[in-house]
């Protein structure tokens, strides 16, 4: 059925479709350029539609994006906080009638950073650890929590170490450095650090934000998910590529 044929039984029946999308950064130019034109003529023909488009930050004001939705509403949601963090972990567990402790929930919501695909990891951790329980208590998070660093190391910090060019990485050893003894520092102190004029590594700092693998609020920068500076630390000490 053609999407005009599919609006039409929607009207009709005096319904409509709700479409999302995720991991829109993963798509070409010519599907979203596609994707985009049938929006357009959709917004034309009032269609009872609603699109939401989730991606990583680096799709917005790339050339990946079609005119089109580079002109739509767009939110940057970043990281939650962590009363948000805490909830997010805490109500899927009561719902599954295993509901996750208080202490357990702010361990794991500390240790995500408000992160949110860190919070799944750690939350599908602790669930697997608290397998046979009545609850989920500090004991299976602190499980979780190892489990969890090790499948993100594995599976997201060592995907994202590889992709990355030599000065981006220099300039994430030297947040995590500066970071080992606080969460987070300042454009100027990893400048300094480094040697270097802030204008100098501009273009790092601003190809590492729109990854997501750092945050900024205010003057201060820091990674997105706090275990990623043990890693490079780690990393580092080792001597790895």
């Amino acid at each position: 059925m053609q999407v005009q044929g599919l609006m039409d039984l929607l009207r009709q029946n005096k319904s409509g479709l709700v479409v999302t999308v995720d991991e829109a950064q993963l798509a070409n130019r010519s599907d979203l350029a596609e994707f985009g034109s049938i929006l357009q003529k959709g917004m034309r023909s009032d269609w009872p539609l609603v699109v939401i488009v989730a991606g990583l930050p680096q799709l917005m004001g790339s050339k990946q994006l079609p005119t089109y939705l580079d002109r739509a509403c767009w939110h940057q949601i970043g990281n939650l906080d962590r009363i948000s963090a805490i909830e997010a972990l805490v109500e899927p567990t009561v719902a599954a009638e295993r509901p996750m402790l208080k202490d357990a929930a702010e361990d794991l919501a500390d240790e995500s950073g408000g992160f949110p695909f860190a919070i799944q990891v750690y939350g599908q951790q602790a669930w697997r650890a608290s397998n046979g329980c009545d609850d989920i208590d500090i004991n299976s998070a602190r499980i979780a929590a190892e489990r969890a660093r090790e499948f993100l190391e594995v599976g997201f910090f060592s995907r994202q170490w590889q992709q990355l060019s030599e000065n981006e990485r220099k300039y994430l050893q030297a947040i995590a450095r500066l970071t080992a003894l606080k969460p987070s520092t300042t454009s100027s102190l990893i400048a300094e650090s480094l040697g270097m004029k802030t204008s100098q590594l501009s273009r790092y700092r601003d190809r590492l934000l729109k990854s997501g693998i750092l945050q900024t609020k205010g003057n201060e920068i820091f990674s997105a998910v706090p275990a990623m500076s043990k890693y490079v630390r780690d990393v580092q000490s080792a001597g790895k590529d």
